[in-house]
């Protein structure tokens, strides 16, 4: 599946993600019209991203959102001959050309037949950076993204002004997962064909705030089970089942105090209780009652569930 996220203005900025190659593989540029008149900057943007869309061909575009109103902002104006200098209110002209700009994208994809969605900078940001991350002094929002770009290895233009406008346009994890479950949807709809996909669990889904660590600490963390919300994607939306595989036991090992501590006898007995047992967790379904829970013993030897019934072996589940 490739997607391409665009970070629109009179220089934009693209970036193109094929959900099958690694996110360095991915591919970002830029586009101007600053150099043409108001009148005709929309049809050659509109000229320009077609060439982009023939070239790559996306299967989705995401189209970082343009304000519907534009923000005045305080500027100091020239000093007058008595060498007062006055505070007057302005605006960025170049703000009321993005909704025309992003109007002549969304026409190319209309006429193509490629599906688009528009994502507000402020909701993007925070699920990608991370929530309160903000650029440091004298950066910028475009800065952090460079940042990022640059630590996942991702190729950005030569040029400082054009890295800054593509290195937004890419697309985060959490942005891409909706677009795949709701892709996979519309082709089991479309071929009659069960299709089953295996998402991630989101980050910190197990952390753990306390630092007070006592046997009721570790009983609490392998009491919660994931629900279908903790999964990267739009499960409640797209998905007719999910069902989550857990195991305890991965999650106590990374809680394991010293040998040499008083804790580690109350480790090692809340690890017996889980030890070589799984659960199979039915988070959504819509043809049959959900939550439920199915425990099931766990062979790590040949990386399979079993059925605890069994007296001896154990049979494949």
């Amino acid at each position: 599946m490739i997607i391409m996220g665009l970070d629109l203005a009179t220089r934009s900025g693209w970036a193109v993600r094929d959900s099958h190659k690694h996110r360095s593989s991915i591919i970002c540029g830029t586009f101007s019209v600053k150099d043409y008149d108001w009148e005709e900057k929309y049809a050659i943007a509109a000229n320009l991203f077609y060439r982009l869309v023939k070239d790559h061909k996306p299967d989705f575009v995401a189209i970082e959102r343009p304000e519907h109103g534009v923000r005045q902002f305080k500027k100091k104006s020239k000093t007058d001959l008595s060498g007062k200098e006055e505070i007057v209110s302005t605006i960025n002209p170049a703000a009321l050309q993005l909704t025309g700009i992003a109007g002549a994208c969304i026409a190319i994809c209309q006429i193509r037949g490629i599906p688009y969605g528009t994502i507000a900078a402020t909701s993007w940001r925070p699920v990608y950076f991370g929530k309160g991350v903000k650029p440091l002094e004298g950066k910028d929002w475009k800065d952090l993204a460079i940042q990022f770009a640059q630590h996942e290895n991702i190729g950005l233009p030569s040029t400082k002004a054009e890295q800054r406008d593509a290195a937004e346009a890419r697309m985060s994890d959490p942005e891409f997962a909706p677009y795949v479950t709701r892709r996979l949807k519309m082709k089991a709809g479309d071929t009659g064909t069960p299709i089953v996909a295996a998402a991630q669990l989101k980050k910190n889904t197990f952390e753990m705030t306390d630092r007070n660590i006592t046997k009721k600490t570790y009983l609490s963390a392998i009491g919660r089970r994931p629900k279908y919300g903790d999964i990267f994607g739009a499960c409640e939306k797209d998905a007719n089942h999910v069902i989550i595989p857990f195991r305890a036991e991965p999650i106590l090992l990374e809680m394991e105090p010293a040998e040499a501590s008083d804790l580690h006898p109350v480790w090692e007995d809340v690890m017996a209780t889980v030890k070589n047992r799984a659960e199979l967790v039915v988070a959504l379904s819509r043809h049959t009652r959900w939550p439920q829970r199915k425990e099931v013993g766990w062979d790590g030897t040949k990386t399979m569930f079993t059925d605890l019934n069994e007296t001896r072996q154990g049979s494949f589940l």
